[in-house]
């Protein structure tokens, strides 16, 4: 009886994430207009990125001698402490296209991303204005897919991110959990329930971001730049669209250790109790109470010695998240051990519920900041 309700568990999870599988990963990719690229504003906020940030910077003088005058940058140093201000400063100086970069600096009162971006929007002058962050490497083909996604009602695109890593467990682990949202999210959109994207790759239209303010009420929560936007946007009957073509993506490496990921994942959890569509959090509230009644389960079996039971209930879970994962990873033309796929299958349920408990005792602590 035990092992059948164990069966009943699993089946609406593989229905589910086969759904959105098969789905996703059949989107059609929206033909590519000849309309001409506008002129387009590249928004980053920066934060204490001094190892990165050189890259970044060498990035943009790439984007530039690819296609001249096509750019304009704001920068905002959102009061760094390390030597993120002076190397901003100095590339300023040792650019010929300085008189289209904008460098502008948050205030100690009204620190934060969303502040920034808020600041910085509010000071383009273009009609399109297109987001990424300092720990990313983007490209032309990336902003051109993003812009040929939009349409009449369509004022802002997500695009996807491609996490560069090691070998090691923490870094894989990382590749394979973002990726599997990066699925959700595209089969969101294509179901046009979008509730998450990466604020990391977006193209966003200026004049409707300055109406709609989409942060003006959240701006003392912890991230949630992409959440927000996509919530205020999709209120006001916009359109919020999603690319899931590997052309459209961007690179940035993985987080470096388990502190890092922890506090990560636990500002995430957090920002989504602030939203008022409740489907984000529906869906964590899902997924966890998924894991402890599997566990529950399983427990129970084992207290009845019920082993052959536990290993087919297990086995049939681990064979599929790691179908799943592998044809994830196919698509996104990325690479991970066999071993690394069954060590996320099993870590994911022991380690999604403790950042669903642990949420509501721990602060946010995100680039030597506290919330």
């Amino acid at each position: 009886m035990i092992f059948l309700l164990g069966i009943a568990l699993l089946v609406p999870y593989i229905f589910f994430w086969g759904t959105v599988l098969r789905a996703s990963l059949n989107i059609i990719i929206p033909e590519r207009s000849n309309s001409p690229l506008p002129k387009i504003t590249l928004i980053c906020s920066i934060r204490n990125e001094q190892d990165l940030l050189p890259l970044f910077l060498e990035n943009i003088k790439k984007l530039e001698s690819q296609n001249p005058y096509q750019l304009n940058y704001i920068l905002i140093d959102d009061q760094s402490i390390d030597e993120t201000a002076h190397i901003l400063n100095e590339f300023i100086h040792l650019i010929p296209f300085s008189d289209r970069v904008h460098l502008i600096k948050t205030s100690p009162e009204n620190p934060g991303k969303k502040q920034a971006l808020q600041s910085a929007f509010q000071i383009a002058s273009t009609e399109w204005a297109y987001v990424t962050d300092a720990d990313c490497i983007t490209n032309w083909e990336a902003i051109i897919c993003l812009f040929k996604a939009v349409n009449s009602k369509t004022k802002a695109v997500f695009g996807p991110v491609i996490y560069t890593f090691e070998s090691s467990f923490l870094q894989t682990y990382q590749v394979l959990e973002n990726s599997a949202l990066m699925i959700l999210g595209a089969f969101q959109s294509a179901k046009n329930n979008k509730t998450m994207g990466n604020a990391a790759n977006m193209l966003v239209n200026v004049t409707a971001f300055n109406e709609i303010k989409p942060f003006e009420h959240n701006l003392h929560i912890a991230g949630g730049d992409d959440i927000f936007l996509i919530e205020a946007f999709r209120s006001a009957g916009l359109s919020v669209g999603t690319i899931s073509d590997t052309n459209a993506a961007v690179k940035t490496p993985v987080l470096k250790n388990w502190r890092e990921l922890w506090h990560q994942r636990i500002r995430w959890a957090k920002k989504s109790r602030f939203q008022n569509n409740r489907n984000t959090q529906n869906s964590q509230i899902l997924i966890v109470v998924f894991f402890v009644l599997l566990w529950s389960i399983t427990f129970v079996m084992l207290n009845f010695a019920q082993y052959v039971e536990v290993a087919i209930l297990w086995g049939a879970k681990i064979i599929f998240d790691v179908y799943l994962l592998d044809k994830i990873n196919r698509y996104y033309n990325q690479q991970t051990a066999l071993v690394h796929k069954i060590g996320a299958s099993i870590f994911q349920t022991l380690f999604i519920p403790c950042i669903a408990f642990s949420q509501f005792f721990s602060r946010v602590h995100w680039k030597n900041r506290s919330y």
